[in-house]
């Protein structure tokens, strides 16, 4: 079963941290293959560069995933007007405004996840968190097109890419992050072990619901 290798992703967190040329973070893209482990995750070496991006004209641009998306799973078959989770985002995007918070996960051209990141004040917490939910994916990966390692790989690079917004341009000490389906917490389980590398000063997992806490800026030590 394909798990997460913590470590990897604690390090690659560290370099681009350290890294403070202008724009940087904006810039950086999101190598999945970077945190999967090569040994846990035999396909791994895909190289799939993968970029979080704001949807912009979430009306027309969500049109035009979905007809993507459609055609994927029609070519198998399969009725992608009974894809759960697909109604509720028609409703975000058909809301006035572009200030809805939504988010896709690219590789180019395709677009292999979508989800909503909202900047919140809760009681909870002392500052803004990001709250991350309606995480819908291509249908190459419910209809299992593509294996469990390249599934992995996708909620891997859209939670990264979440850790980038955070010390970006979304500027947040916490993130809830709302899976597709508590089965899915399997590849972020590593993630809950405290060490010297890691950039969370919490991190818990309750059945589909990820929260962490982010170390404040420079308390995690660089990579030797």
């Amino acid at each position: 079963m394909s798990m997460l290798a913590a470590d990897n992703l604690f390090n690659r967190y560290d370099h681009a941290h350290a890294n403070n040329a202008p724009g940087y973070r904006r810039k950086q893209r999101l190598n999945a293959s970077d945190i999967m482990s090569s040994r846990s995750c035999p396909r791994a070496n895909l190289r799939l560069t993968m970029r979080l991006l704001p949807i912009k004209d979430p009306e027309r641009s969500w049109r035009n995933i979905k007809a993507r998306w459609k055609k994927d799973a029609e070519g198998v078959g399969e009725d992608f007007a009974s894809f759960g989770g697909i109604a509720a985002f028609d409703a975000l995007t058909a809301k006035e405004g572009d200030n809805q918070g939504l988010y896709y996960l690219a590789d180019g051209d395709r677009v292999h996840a979508v989800c909503q990141v909202r900047r919140l004040l809760m009681s909870k917490y002392p500052t803004p968190a990001l709250n991350v939910r309606f995480v819908n994916v291509s249908p190459i990966y419910d209809l299992g097109l593509a294996d469990t390692s390249e599934y992995a790989q996708i909620l891997v690079a859209l939670f990264s890419g979440i850790i980038w917004l955070s010390r970006d341009a979304l500027s947040a000490n916490h993130i809830r992050f709302f899976l597709k389906s508590p089965g899915d917490s399997q590849f972020f389980a590593p993630l809950r072990a405290a060490t010297p590398l890691s950039p969370f000063s919490k991190f818990t997992i309750d059945g589909a619901l990820i929260e962490c806490s982010l170390k404040e800026a420079g308390a995690a030590p660089a990579a030797s």
